[in-house]
């Protein structure tokens, strides 16, 4: 698209940024508040505008587009105007499409969404979980929205492989979505190492008694790092388990614990019992 000379010319009113390149030094917020003002009635054609402007990061032509608009997010959720947060979404989400945009400024995109965006930005999102160079952006916009976020993650996993599955394995682990304990578990077979690891931490999480002979045997199993992680993961199901009022199964991985790690894990089982010796 064409950028307007409109818009160019709001943009160059902008403060240049200072030495380190940001804009934290000799403000004048009335100035800068004025001009964001008058790039939000532009609507949807500036966010776009402002989008097409971006360039690489740390250049002087990137600095002020980008500056702008992240300020026009944060300027049409301080006034409280949803139908403008609203289009801004809607054009982000559409440019978060355009192939010939850098994977750079999409992930400021997702950034800007992570804030911004609502339940009606989940479907770009989720087109973004299968992008390795986008996906850790967007796993972070999806666990901040959260309503429509756990389907939309759900619904990629079968096709993620990898770093793109691990991502969405940790965000459906911060998120404790009840209904992803069959692909936690399962994940605890992947060929990837990471991934596995992922699982792990979102069955702890979720503390569901059932999780437990599958974590359990999973630590058992592994060796090194994994070993470890796992052996942790198991330790924050138990806990996870007695604050939810589950004691007889919290008491059952601590008996687990103690029983079978050696002097090399004895920190382990220490712990596994004085966790026991205060459940009583």
């Amino acid at each position: 698209m064409t950028v307007s000379q409109e818009l160019k010319t709001l943009v160059a009113q902008l403060p240049d940024a200072d030495s380190s390149g940001r804009y934290t030094e000799n403000i004048d917020r009335d100035s800068i508040e004025a001009t964001i003002a008058a790039i939000h009635k532009g609507g949807g054609p500036f966010v776009a505008g402002l989008v097409e402007m971006l360039d690489e990061p740390g250049t002087q032509q990137n600095l002020k587009p980008h500056y702008a608009l992240h300020c026009l997010a944060n300027h049409v959720l301080v006034i409280g105007d949803d139908q403008s947060r609203q289009d801004l979404v809607r054009v982000l989400c559409d440019k978060l499409g355009d192939e010939q945009l850098a994977t750079h400024n999409k992930e400021f995109l997702c950034q800007t969404l992570q804030w911004s965006g609502r339940q009606e930005a989940c479907e770009a999102l989720g087109r973004c979980l299968h992008d390795e160079g986008l996906v850790e952006a967007a796993t972070m916009a999806l666990v901040a929205i959260r309503q429509g976020a756990t389907e939309t993650l759900r619904a990629a996993l079968p096709d993620l492989q990898g770093k793109c599955r691990m991502h969405a394995l940790y965000a459906l682990a911060s998120l404790a979505d009840p209904q992803a304990a069959g692909d936690l578990r399962a994940a605890l077979q992947d060929e990837d190492r990471e991934v596995r690891i992922a699982g792990g931490l979102g069955l702890a999480k979720l503390a569901v008694p059932d999780s437990a002979p599958a974590l359990l045997a999973a630590a058992d199993q592994a060796d090194g790092w994994e070993r470890i992680q796992h052996s942790h993961h198991c330790m924050l199901l138990a806990e996870s388990l007695l604050a939810a009022g589950e004691s007889a199964a919290a008491v059952k991985i601590y008996q687990h614990i103690r029983e079978t790690r050696d002097d090399e894990e004895a920190h382990l089982r220490d712990a596994a019992e004085r966790a026991l010796a205060e459940i009583g």
